[in-house]
C-alpha cells in the first residue's frame, strides 16, 4: 500500500508537470501569434450619404503639393489644384504621358467611359493634356496620425473614404514641361462632365476644404473643417470669394477669387481695387507684365516685403504680407508674369495670383457655396 501511494504521489507529480508544461508552451504559442499578428487593416468608409471628414497628407514637389488617391484599384499621386476643377489622371496606354506620379489603367474591370462627355483639350499652366472621360472607384487615403499628432486623440475622421462611382479626367496625350495628375478644387456647377469638388459632395451638403501647407508637408482636410482647427494659431479672418470676374469675359473656368484693396511694395501702393486669385497649382506668385516691372523697380537692390490688402467679411482689412525671404528664390525670385494672354488687359493688370510656395505656414478654409475663405497662421 505503501509503495502503490509512493506510486501515484509519482503520477501526481508527473501529470502536474506535464499540465504545467502544456501551459507554457500554449501561452508561447498565443504570445507568438499575438506578436506576430499583422497590424489592423485600415478602416474605410464607402461613401453613401454625407462625406466624412478625411485628412490627406500632402508632400512638396517642385513648389506644388501632392496628394496620394487610388484610382479603380490604382495608386497614383495627384497636384492639389485650386486653379482647375478636375480630376485629370495620366492613361497607362498614353506614350508621351509620364510615370513618376502614376498611371490609371483603363482595362480595370471596375471603369467605364463617362456617359455624355466627349473628350476634352485641358490646359495647365506648364501642360496641355487630351483626355477621355471615364469613370471608376476612387480611395481618399488619409491618416488619423495627421491630426492626432498635434490635436486631440478624437478628431473624429476617416482612414480613407470610398467613393463607389467618380467621374474623372484619362489623359491620352500629353504636351508640357510638367507631367502631374490634377486633383482640380475649383467648382462652377456645370453639368457635363461634373468638376470633382460638385461630384464628391452629395447636392444639399456644404463644400468645404481646408489646406494646411508647411514648408514641406501639408494636410488637405475635405469636408468639415473643425479637426484642424487646433493646428491653427493666429486667425487672420474671413474673406469674401467674388463672383469670378473672369466668367463675366468669357473665361471658362471657376477660380478662387476675392477682393484686393491695394497691393504694394514697401509701404507704396502700387494699385488698387483688383483680385487676388488663389492657384495651388502654381508656386510663383503671378501679375501682369506692367505690374512686375513696377514691383521690380521698388524693390531695387532693397528687400521689402510684397503686401495684399482684402477687406475681411465683418470690417477691416486683412494682409498678408511676403517678405524677401519667400519671393526671393537661389536662383532669382519667384515672381512672374504667367497670365493668360487671352484675359482682358484692364482685368489682366488688377490680378494677383497666389501660389503654393507663398502659402507656406498658413492654413486656407474654402467654402463656396458660402462664398467665404477663411485665412489662418498655423502654430
Amino acid at each position: 500500500q505503501q509503495q502503490r501511494q509512493q506510486q501515484h504521489g509519482r503520477m501526481d507529480a508527473n501529470t502536474v508537470a506535464i499540465v504545467i508544461g502544456i501551459l507554457i508552451t500554449v501561452a508561447i504559442c498565443i504570445g507568438t501569434a499575438i506578436s506576430a499578428a499583422p497590424p489592423p487593416t485600415r478602416r474605410v468608409v464607402v461613401r453613401r450619404h454625407a462625406l466624412p471628414p478625411c485628412l490627406l497628407p500632402l508632400e512638396l514637389d517642385n513648389g506644388v503639393f501632392l496628394a496620394t488617391l487610388v484610382v479603380g484599384g490604382q495608386r497614383i499621386r495627384a497636384c492639389i489644384d485650386t486653379g482647375s476643377q478636375y480630376l485629370i489622371v495620366s492613361g497607362k496606354g498614353c506614350a508621351t504621358c509620364g510615370a513618376d506620379f502614376g498611371q490609371y489603367d483603363p482595362s480595370t474591370p471596375s471603369g467605364a467611359l463617362a456617359l455624355n462627355a466627349q473628350a476634352s483639350e485641358m490646359r495647365f499652366g506648364t501642360q496641355q493634356e487630351m483626355v477621355e472621360w471615364r469613370t471608376d472607384s476612387l480611395d481618399l487615403i488619409g491618416e488619423l496620425a495627421v491630426g492626432r499628432s498635434t490635436c486631440s486623440d478624437d478628431v473624429g475622421v476617416s482612414d480613407a473614404v470610398r467613393i463607389p462611382r467618380m467621374t474623372f479626367g484619362m489623359i491620352t496625350h500629353h504636351r508640357g514641361d510638367t507631367a502631374y495628375n490634377v486633383l482640380g478644387l475649383s467648382s462652377n456647377h456645370s453639368r457635363a462632365p461634373p468638376p470633382f469638388l460638385d461630384e464628391l459632395m452629395h447636392e444639399g451638403e456644404v463644400k468645404a476644404f481646408t489646406l494646411l501647407m508647411r514648408s514641406q508637408k501639408g494636410v488637405l482636410a475635405l469636408g468639415d473643417p473643425s479637426p484642424l482647427r487646433c493646428m491653427y494659431g493666429t486667425s487672420l479672418g474671413v474673406v469674401p470669394l467674388v463672383r469670378d470676374p473672369l466668367r463675366e469675359v468669357g473665361v471658362p473656368f471657376g477660380f478662387y477669387m476675392t477682393p484686393l484693396r491695394r497691393l504694394s511694395v514697401g509701404g507704396t501702393t502700387l494699385w488698387e481695387n483688383g483680385y487676388v486669385l488663389w492657384d495651388t497649382g502654381s508656386n510663383y506668385l503671378s501679375v501682369s507684365s506692367s505690374t512686375l516691372a513696377s514691383i521690380r523697380a521698388n524693390i531695387g537692390k532693397g528687400s521689402p516685403p510684397i503686401e495684399l490688402s482684402m477687406p475681411r467679411k465683418q470690417g477691416g482689412s486683412l494682409m498678408l504680407s511676403f517678405s524677401d525671404k519667400v519671393y526671393r528664390w537661389s536662383d532669382g525670385t519667384l515672381l512672374c508674369d504667367a497670365h493668360d494672354p487671352g484675359w482682358p488687359k484692364k482685368l489682366n493688370d488688377r490680378v494677383v495670383v497666389v501660389g503654393s510656395l507663398f502659402l507656406s505656414g498658413c492654413a486656407l478654409e474654402f467654402m463656396p457655396d458660402r462664398a467665404t475663405l477663411r485665412i489662418a497662421r498655423l502654430r
